[in-house]
């Protein structure tokens, strides 16, 4: 899986706080959980978009796959970018 981008749909659980990780979001794709199961790291271009999120927007994605630490773990992502609709 490592360094292969995928293109996924979930819901917002939790946007980094503070000005280092303002672009780092927590997503969840499984209805009816409330788990984070990946971490993405959007590229600084998308910011203006990053910045209108909250949490609960659905929103579609790619990104790079580069971690995952273990069952139960979330998946790490960088060079994410969201995706029109």
């Amino acid at each position: 899986y490592k360094g292969k981008y995928v293109r996924w749909r979930g819901i917002v659980t939790y946007i980094g706080a503070g000005r280092m990780y303002w672009n780092r979001i927590g997503f969840r794709h499984k209805e009816g959980t409330t788990e984070t199961d990946a971490e993405v790291v959007f590229n600084s271009e998308y910011y203006n978009k990053i910045m209108l999120l909250k949490e609960g927007d659905y929103v579609t994605y790619t990104a790079r796959l580069y971690q995952k630490r273990g069952y139960g773990s979330p998946y790490r992502l960088d060079d994410g970018a969201p995706v029109e609709e």
